[in-house]
């Protein structure tokens, strides 16, 4: 089976790499203190107002000092430093402690420490040039074309091809390394850090020059490497590299051809291009930063403060409107860069048009037709979800609450729907511990769509199995084949006409609570002194017409009993012709439970303890808890604590919030009966206490993170995702 790396391989990687650009950090360091009172405005204090607009990407990290500090000095740090185990860990660093000490006894290394510490104060910021973007694409391709090697090398074996073994994961990455050697070059990138003491960072980088050309000195790879260049009016120490430092020459190339049989690759040419290929790695001062630099040369350090700038560009007047706030991260991420980093249509398009490579050419001729044509159309049908990739947007600000931030998108996500309330936020129980809606576009055409890709699948599953089946089996399988089709038939109707109208709402939610409690919640479970909760999860839908639904479960549950009979008369040594029990339905406030309590009665559970589905006029919900159940059922004001979620009325997507505290309390009670046990089986153990007592201390110190609130919506063309970090610190004794 021989392929190659062709362009259409390209998408493959967009696959398995997708999360290798970092577009900023959010900087969601743990505020414990009160709002910060300066103010910085963008085109004065950041390097904002330097970096071209035209930038692939760009992050920054802003009052890094002052929220460590605030973060150190809190009372919730200093509980949690106090504790035994903490002070173990601590003087297990004595010996490197005094190691540091002797080292700081030199006033250079002193100044070092300082300036250090400086960098990480104000501003740290990244810039991924526009350039970079390819080499960044290339890279996913290139990671794309590994792993479809590793998958023609699979359908080899499975194919039976051990007399020539394949090495398509080596073959195609240096197939499409030969055929790309033009796009091969270093990434440009910029780290700058902001800093108050020059001269220190002329000291310093003076030391460091001398360092590096001592370790240099009589290496005569690294000759005329080290040197000083000109850039904006300071000097930078420059480093430069090249492919003709890497040992080619000592590769072994005449095992390559055997190990890659029929294939031809230039391998040589590839490594006379690679030795020509240069990284320039330089350091310096520009402005009030201290920058280091990767690329190919340093034309990207050239260009700051030149041309349009990114603070002027249109995407980022969300960010110029909230410049007076106290920032603490900045993201930006291009188009271009979406584009490149994300599956779209046209890799689709490639993907279709490589697909008679994919395919292996020694099976059946009419199987490879239907192949080909069947990843041809499943193309297609997959185009429609794809979202469009735009620019991106994000910061956040410290708060009299903890953090606060926003991220904008001005690409388009087809699933998403922004265009009305979210009437869960109703139905999650008032103030859950966790709940996460969001409303999704979809109904029926999209199920047949995926009802169309199940049906092929199950055919080809279907051959594969005829093809291993032992022969005297084939007959009891197409007994069971024909006997369940009219089955299958009926639940694919009935979902389509009933069940997808019934949910054509499209709200979906996950809410977990803590508020239902037992002193036993199984009969053999030691009795507990007080009330242990137990952490409720369910599943929430909104509904459109509960007749529907209350049919389609209905007709999925006689099926499921008719199909267990129908096996039974075909294999009834193996299966038993037994059948569910149908749910004990009793009314309710706001609807109908449907309890199958008649599963865990075996175990003694506690009665609250009933898997059902219960079903309202525009709601419904599964749990295993029959109380979570009604509460979600009922129209419940909402009650947490954000000032995000405050106006249930308003147009979102999703929405989402975290009670952490609750969760931290829930958990207190359980370990409060675990310490219970402990002691009953071993009173005289003082250690017990002793670990139980940090557990408190370290519960209180954690619970200081209130959580996490966020809603999605749409504003002038972007959806925005609103969020916030809640920190409060620990009250003073």
């Amino acid at each position: 089976m021989s392929t190659t790396a062709t362009p259409q391989h390209r998408p493959i990687g967009k696959w398995f790499l997708r999360t290798m650009i970092c577009l900023g950090s959010l900087a969601v360091g743990l505020w414990l203190a009160g709002p910060a009172a300066a103010q910085s405005q963008l085109h004065e204090k950041t390097s904002l107002r330097f970096v071209p607009a035209d930038v692939a990407a760009y992050s920054c990290i802003l009052r890094g000092r002052e929220m460590y500090d605030a973060v150190a000095q809190s009372r919730a740090v200093k509980l949690l430093l106090s504790q035994p185990f903490i002070q173990q860990a601590l003087q297990e660093l004595e010996e490197p402690k005094e190691e540091y000490e002797k080292w700081m006894k030199d006033s250079a290394n002193v100044q070092l420490r300082d300036l250090l510490v400086e960098m990480l104060s104000e501003e740290v910021f990244l810039v991924i040039d526009r350039d970079t973007i390819d080499v960044l694409a290339l890279m996913q391709e290139i990671q794309g074309a590994q792993q479809l090697g590793q998958m023609l090398d699979a359908m080899s074996i499975v194919t039976g091809d051990f007399a020539t073994p394949r090495m398509n994961q080596m073959l195609l990455p240096l197939q499409m390394l030969d055929e790309e050697r033009d796009r091969i070059r270093a990434p440009r990138i910029i780290l700058g850090y902001k800093i108050q003491s020059p001269d220190a960072a002329e000291a310093q980088l003076a030391r460091l020059e001398k360092l590096l050309k001592d370790a240099m000195a009589g290496e005569e790879t690294f000759k005329d490497r080290l040197t000083r260049e000109q850039i904006h009016g300071k000097s930078f120490l420059t480093l430069t590299l090249d492919g003709g430092m890497i040992p080619w020459d000592e590769m072994d190339l005449e095992e390559l051809p055997e190990a890659l049989p029929d294939e031809e690759i230039d391998l040589e040419g590839l490594f006379e291009q690679l030795k020509k290929k240069t990284l320039v790695v330089s350091l310096g001062r520009y402005q009030e930063y201290v920058l280091l630099s990767v690329g190919p040369n340093n034309d990207h350090l050239k260009q700051l403060g030149s041309g349009p700038k990114l603070i002027d560009a249109l995407k980022l007047e969300p960010l110029r409107q909230n410049a007076n706030r106290p920032l603490v991260s900045i993201a930006y991420g291009s188009a271009e860069l979406a584009q490149a980093t994300q599956l779209n249509e046209q890799d689709l398009d490639e993907l279709k048009a490589s697909a008679d490579e994919l395919v292996p050419r020694d099976i059946d001729e009419k199987l490879r037709e239907r192949i080909l044509a069947d990843i041809a159309e499943l193309a297609d049908d997959l185009k429609p979800s794809l979202p469009t990739p735009g620019d991106a947007l994000a910061f956040s600000f410290l708060t009299d609450r903890g953090i606060e931030g926003y991220a904008y998108g001005w690409g388009e996500t087809p699933t998403l729907d922004t265009s009305q309330p979210l009437s869960l936020l109703k139905h999650v129980g008032g103030d859950p511990a966790i709940f996460a809606i969001n409303r999704v576009k979809g109904g029926t055409s999209d199920y047949a769509t995926f009802a169309k890709w199940v049906g092929k699948l199950y055919e080809y599953i279907d051959m594969a199995f005829r093809a291993n089946i032992p022969a005297d089996e084939i007959e009891t399988y197409d007994r069971v084949v024909t006997q369940l089709a009219p089955l299958v038939q009926r639940m694919n109707k009935t979902t389509k006409e009933d069940l997808i109208p019934a949910l054509k709402d499209g709200q979906v939610a996950m809410v977990i609570d803590v508020k239902d409690t037992s002193k036993a919640w199984f009969a053999m479970m030691p009795k507990s002194d007080e009330p242990l909760p137990a952490p409720g999860v369910a599943l929430v839908l909104g509904v459109s017409d509960p007749a529907k639904l209350k049919k389609a479960v209905g007709t999925y549950f006689s099926s499921i009993n008719e199909a267990i009979l129908k096996i039974n008369e075909i294999m009834p040594d193996d299966v038993p012709a037994f059948q569910l029990p149908p749910p004990t339905t009793s009314e309710v406030d706001g609807g109908e439970v449907f309890s199958y309590r008649y599963l865990t009665m075996p175990v003694g559970f506690d009665p609250k303890v009933d898997p059902n589905a219960a079903i309202g006029k525009d709601v419904a919900a599964l749990s295993l808890l029959r109380p979570q159940s009604e509460r979600l059922l009922k129209e419940t004001p909402l009650r947490v604590q954000s000032p995000l979620l405050q106006d249930t009325g308003r147009k979102l997507g999703s929405a989402v919030h975290v009670d952490f505290p609750a969760l931290v309390d829930a958990f207190a009670a359980w370990t409060r009966y675990g310490q219970k046990l402990a002691k009953e089986e071993n009173p005289d153990d003082e250690e017990i206490d002793a670990i139980y007592a940090q557990a408190v201390d370290v519960m209180r110190a954690i619970s200081c993170f209130g959580g996490i609130s966020s809603v999605t919506y749409d504003e002038d063309g972007a959806t925005v995702n609103h969020y916030e970090l809640r920190f409060q610190d620990l009250p003073q004794d």
